[in-house]
C-alpha cells in the first residue's frame, strides 16, 4: 500500500467522501487509514487504484501519490523536499507542472507556493524543468490546518464530464430529472461495479439507468407511465450503445427476476410527481418489501426520500441495514436524504 491524497467537490459536506470510500469498495481495493480534512481525504492503498476511482467518481476531482508532507505550511514542505529522494516518482528528463491549494478554511497565496515549491524541486531533484503546458509529471500541493502536502497526481476528472448530460440538455426532459452528477453518484454509492446489475424501479427519465450504463452495469428500469418510458428511452439511446428497454410496470408488483446486485431510485414524491393516488409514505412502504425480495444477499439499495420521512425505521423492520444517511440540499423549500441500505 501506499500514501495517497484526493482532491474532491465542495458541492455537498458528506457525499464526495463517502463516494470515494465506496468507490473504493466497488472497485475492490484494500484500504486503511482513511483521514477527511475539508475537501482532502487522506488513505493508504495500493497506488493503481487512483484511476480506477477518479474515471468514474462524480465528486472526487483528482487523486495524488503521496510524496513528501510536513508538520506546518509550505513553507515547511520546502524543507521536507530538500531531505526527500524522488527516485522513481520523477525521473530524470522530466517535465514538472507545479500546482497548489489550500483545503478547509486554509488560504494560500497559490502563486507564490507554485513558484517557490516549483524552484525547490528544481534545485534537489537533478534534470528537472518546468513546463506548465502538457508536462510529464503534474504535482500537487494541498495546504490544511497544521499540514502541508505533495503529491504526484495519477488521476484528474475532466472539468466538463458531466455537462453534456445535463437534464436540460437531453432528447426527453422532466423537471422532476436528476442531474449527471448526482445520478453517477446514487449509483457509486451502491457499491456496483462494472458487469453488475442495477435495477431502478422508478425510472423516470433514465438518468440513472444512463449513469449505470456508462460504468458498464447491466442497468434496468422500470416505469408506470408509456409515454415517460419512451422519453427515457430516448436518453438510453442517445448517450449508450447497448440498453436494456424501460419496462412499463408498477414497481410495487413487477414480474422481477431475483438476484440483483443493487437497486438504485428516486421514487416520484411532491406535487409534480405521480405516487398512484397513495402518499409518498405509503409507496415506499409497499416498495420496500418487494425490493428486498428481489435483491441477493449483501446487495446494497440507494434512495432518495423527503428529508422528513423516517423511512429508515421502516426499513429496518423489513430486514434492512441503514449504511449510511447524508443530507442533500435542493433549494429553500425542498431537503432531501440520500440512504444506503444494505440486505442483511
Amino acid at each position: 500500500m501506499r500514501s495517497l491524497f484526493f482532491l474532491l467537490s465542495g458541492e455537498n459536506p458528506t457525499l464526495p467522501a463517502s463516494e470515494l470510500e465506496a468507490l473504493l469498495q466497488a472497485e475492490g481495493y484494500s484500504y486503511r487509514n482513511l483521514r477527511r480534512s475539508g475537501q482532502l481525504v487522506r488513505v493508504d492503498a495500493a497506488h493503481e487504484c487512483v484511476p480506477a476511482v477518479v474515471v468514474r467518481s462524480a465528486y472526487v476531482k483528482e487523486g495524488c501519490l503521496e510524496l513528501a508532507k510536513a508538520e506546518g505550511d509550505w513553507k515547511q514542505l520546502i524543507k521536507e523536499i530538500e531531505k526527500t529522494s524522488f527516485d522513481g516518482s520523477l525521473p530524470p528528463g522530466s517535465t514538472i507542472a507545479v500546482r497548489a491549494t489550500g483545503t478547509g478554511e486554509v488560504r494560500i497565496d497559490v502563486p507564490r507556493a507554485e513558484r517557490e515549491v516549483g524552484a525547490s524541486l528544481l534545485n534537489n531533484v537533478g534534470d528537472l524543468r518546468v513546463r506548465l503546458d502538457n508536462p510529464s509529471h503534474r504535482l500537487r500541493v494541498v495546504c490544511g490546518e497544521g499540514f502541508s502536502l505533495i503529491g504526484l497526481v495519477l488521476g484528474q476528472r475532466r472539468g466538463k464530464e458531466f455537462y453534456g448530460r445535463r437534464a436540460c440538455r437531453r432528447p426527453f426532459f422532466l423537471p422532476t430529472a436528476l442531474q449527471p452528477k448526482f445520478a453517477r453518484c446514487m449509483v457509486n454509492m451502491a457499491r456496483v461495479s462494472r458487469g453488475d446489475s442495477l435495477l431502478d424501479p422508478f425510472t423516470g427519465t433514465g438518468s440513472l439507468l444512463v449513469e449505470a450504463g456508462l460504468i458498464g452495469c447491466r442497468a434496468v428500469g422500470l416505469e408506470l407511465k408509456h409515454w415517460i418510458c419512451r422519453g427515457a428511452l430516448k436518453n438510453l439511446g442517445h448517450y449508450l450503445t447497448d440498453y436494456d428497454s424501460p419496462i412499463v410496470a408498477d414497481a410495487r408488483r413487477a414480474p422481477l427476476r431475483f438476484g440483483w446486485d443493487a437497486i438504485v431510485t428516486d421514487p416520484p414524491y411532491g406535487r409534480s410527481s405521480t405516487t398512484l393516488g397513495l402518499s409518498p409514505e405509503r409507496l415506499l412502504e409497499e416498495f420496500l418489501p418487494e425490493a428486498y425480495g428481489c435483491l441477493r444477499l449483501g446487495g446494497y439499495v440507494c434512495m432518495t426520500v423527503p428529508h422528513e420521512m423516517g423511512l429508515e425505521e421502516v426499513a429496518a423492520g423489513f430486514g434492512y441495514q441503514l449504511v449510511e444517511r447524508h443530507t442533500i440540499f435542493i433549494h429553500d423549500r425542498l431537503t432531501r436524504k440520500l440512504l444506503v441500505l444494505r440486505k442483511r
